[in-house]
C-alpha cells in the first residue's frame, strides 16, 4: 500500500463528532442580558444564551457594535461575571460620554429664525421628499416629550415652512 500525496488528518479533525470534550459545550449556557434602547425594568430585557464566556463577550461585543445596551454577563450559574462598565472595559471599549445632540442649535439661530428655518426645510424637502412634514413633526414630538420647549417651537416653524412649500399650486 502507497502512502498518500496529502497529509492524512486524524479523526479528531474529520468531524465534529470526533471533538474532544474539553472543546465540546458542556450544556451549561452563559447569559448576555441586553435590549435595544435603555430601559429601567429588569424583567422586560433580552437574554442571549451561549456556551461558553469567550462565545458570550463575543455576542456582547456584536450587540455593543449594533448600538444596544448589553447590561451583564451571567456565568451558567446566574451570577453576574461583569456588568455594564466591566464588560465594555474587558472589551476595551471606552466609555463614551452622554452628551445630547442639538440639531436645531447650530442650524436655527434666533436672529433670523424665518430664513434658516426656509433653508432646513427646503434641505428636508430634497432629502425626505413627502415625508419630510412628518419628520419634523417627529422631531418636535420628541423634544416635547424632552421638554425641551424652544426645541419644539422651532421645529413646528420649520413643519409650518415645509407644509406652506407643498401646497400644490392650482
Amino acid at each position: 500500500m502507497t502512502s498518500s500525496p496529502w497529509p492524512r488528518k486524524t479523526r479528531a479533525t474529520l468531524s465534529w463528532q470526533h471533538l474532544s470534550a474539553s472543546d465540546a459545550e458542556s450544556g451549561k449556557r452563559w447569559a448576555v442580558m441586553w435590549d435595544t434602547s435603555r430601559k429601567p425594568e429588569t424583567a422586560s430585557r433580552n437574554t442571549a444564551l451561549e456556551g461558553s464566556e469567550r462565545a458570550a463577550l463575543d455576542r456582547a461585543k456584536h450587540l455593543l457594535r449594533m448600538g444596544f445596551v448589553v447590561y451583564e454577563l451571567r456565568d451558567a450559574d446566574g451570577i453576574v461575571v461583569l456588568d455594564e462598565p466591566g464588560i465594555k472595559d474587558r472589551l476595551g471599549i471606552k466609555p463614551e460620554a452622554v452628551a445630547v445632540e442639538d440639531p436645531l442649535s447650530d442650524a436655527v439661530p434666533d436672529p433670523s429664525p424665518g430664513e434658516v428655518n426656509d433653508t432646513l426645510a427646503r434641505d428636508m424637502i430634497d432629502v425626505h421628499g413627502n415625508g419630510a412634514a412628518g419628520i419634523a413633526r417627529g422631531n418636535a414630538r420628541n423634544a416635547a416629550v424632552a421638554g425641551r420647549t424652544e426645541q419644539v417651537r422651532k421645529w413646528l416653524a420649520v413643519v409650518d415652512v415645509i407644509q406652506r412649500r407643498q401646497v400644490p399650486s392650482l
